[in-house]
């Protein structure tokens, strides 16, 4: 096991990824293991572990967000639980692929690229959406493709098509099982890129997924022991206690912040993954906390100035 021999310097570095990991996790829906899997990665955990290790923490987190969405009344269950099934198959699928890519000796490799194009993918994409226009209440009803068959009723004027979740799901499932991310940060930006539902809900949707998939993906690679147990159990109270800040500002915020902060997260895991393929890993490690922590005081700044206007 690799990681920072000085559990005086490392717990509480831990304890902090974790809290903003679940605090952004359950605003936006992610999960957590966008931030989770790469510092421990960038902290010398084997790539397999850190997977099963954040999947783990990803339980709670998802859990806890699920709470809030739902004693908020606005949690989008029958969304979620069709995203959920799709999602564990994907899961087992995505599992598998790792380790094959782990025996053959490029998991780290593979898992350190696809981290980067899809957070740039997702970056674009969210910078796209952020600068749609919004109306007060709704966003433009998705074309007719969305709502084929059989559909999902998100609100009085708004469905969404069973089959075009399902795909959704099976592929968030897959990258959940080979990256550790959760699921989530494919599932928000595709609800609400391509179906037109607001962030608040689709991350309502995602987290109800994210935590049934998390829960079969995390028995997997706890069967293999393929988890730290000290750190799951670090980053499962840390990511709980920042999801359940997160998940209370989420719905009164604005969502044109919400979609520019996803973006900004996107675009800084990614540059912190190009920058440990050098010889800057150090500096990744504090691009990625110290961003991120950054991003968390704007977040609490924003709602702060929303509540005062």
């Amino acid at each position: 096991m690799n990681s920072i021999d000085n559990p005086i310097i490392f717990y509480p570095i831990l304890i902090h990824v974790g809290f903003i990991a679940g605090f952004f996790g359950s605003m936006l829906g992610l999960g957590g293991g966008w931030l989770t899997v790469p510092a421990l990665q960038l902290f010398g955990v084997e790539p397999m572990t850190a997977v099963g290790t954040s999947l783990t923490a990803m339980i709670f987190n998802a859990a806890t967000g699920t709470y809030k969405y739902y004693r908020k009344k606005i949690l989008q269950l029958s969304l979620g639980l069709v995203l959920a099934g799709p999602a564990l198959i994907g899961v087992y699928v995505g599992k598998n692929t790792l380790a094959m890519l782990a025996a053959a000796g490029q998991s780290e490799v593979v898992l350190q690229y696809a981290f980067i194009v899809l957070m740039v993918t997702l970056g674009i994409v969210m910078t796209i959406s952020s600068r749609k226009k919004e109306s007060k209440s709704l966003h433009k009803l998705p074309g007719k493709w969305a709502v084929l068959g059989p559909a999902v009723q998100i609100n009085e004027q708004l469905r969404i098509g069973v089959l075009n979740t399902c795909v959704v799901g099976l592929t968030a499932g897959f990258l959940s099982g080979l990256l550790g991310i959760g699921g989530g940060i494919i599932m928000t930006p595709a609800l609400v890129f391509f179906f037109g539902i607001s962030i608040v809900q689709a991350a309502s949707a995602s987290l109800v997924s994210v935590l049934i998939s998390s829960l079969l993906g995390s028995s997997l690679y706890w069967y293999e022991g393929k988890a730290i147990f000290i750190y799951a159990i670090i980053l499962a109270a840390s990511t709980a206690a920042g999801s359940y800040l997160g998940s209370s500002l989420a719905p009164r915020m604005h969502e044109g912040v919400l979609k520019k902060i996803f973006a900004c997260l996107a675009f800084l895991t990614a540059t912190a993954l190009i920058l440990k393929g050098t010889e800057h890993s150090i500096l990744s490690v504090i691009i990625l906390l110290v961003g991120a922590s950054i991003l968390f005081l704007f977040a609490l700044k924003a709602k702060k100035k929303e509540s005062l206007s």
